[in-house]
């Protein structure tokens, strides 16, 4: 049996020697099959440019966000929070079960202290993480009378925090590693 050669071929042949190629799988014609590589190549240069305009706004966030802490008053030489622990000192060994008194130092914020906390803190390790909390205080005190625990160390430090709620004052850390005691 002969192949006899169906119309459609005859159609191909003929687009592809105007120029039109193959047809789309789609149906449609060469000339809407350009316009929709245009609308490719464009949609990819939106896309693009939408990426790098998201990149850009992410990179000048990340910027913002480096010169944050900048604008918000923590440290001492800005008027912000320290402190400065006066005992227990280098090297003083403690027992647990002793009745010990901590006491510091500290410079305050340009702000209203009511409504302001302390809170007081222990690491074993010379304070690289402090695990063991060990009161909360007024803003006012400057002591506090402390039963020393039953965990033996070479390297206790106390970090002696403060913070307020409302008005909002950021939890500001003071760690005392230049005081650095002994618990046995």
């Amino acid at each position: 049996m002969p192949i006899v050669p169906v119309k459609e071929n005859t159609v191909n042949q003929k687009r592809s020697e105007i120029g039109g190629g193959c047809p789309s799988p789609l149906g449609s014609s060469p000339l809407s099959d350009r316009k929709q590589k245009i609308a490719f190549s464009g949609g990819r240069e939106r896309t693009n440019r939408k990426m790098k305009i998201r990149g850009f706004i992410v990179t000048l966030f990340a910027v913002a966000l480096s010169f944050a802490p900048q604008f918000v008053k923590t440290s001492s030489a800005a008027g912000g929070y320290s402190s400065k622990l006066i005992s227990p000192t280098l090297g003083q060994v403690l027992h647990h079960g002793q009745q010990f008194r901590i006491e510091w130092a500290s410079t305050f914020p340009d702000i209203n202290l009511n409504g302001s906390e302390m809170e007081i803190w222990l690491s074993l390790d010379g304070g690289r993480t402090f695990t063991t909390w060990i009161t909360f205080t007024s803003a006012h005190n400057r002591y506090y009378d402390w039963t020393v625990p039953n965990t033996p160390t070479n390297a206790a430090v106390l970090d002696i925090r403060f913070g307020r709620e409302i008005p909002y004052y950021p939890e500001t850390y003071s760690p005392q590693p230049a005081s650095t005691f002994v618990i046995r």
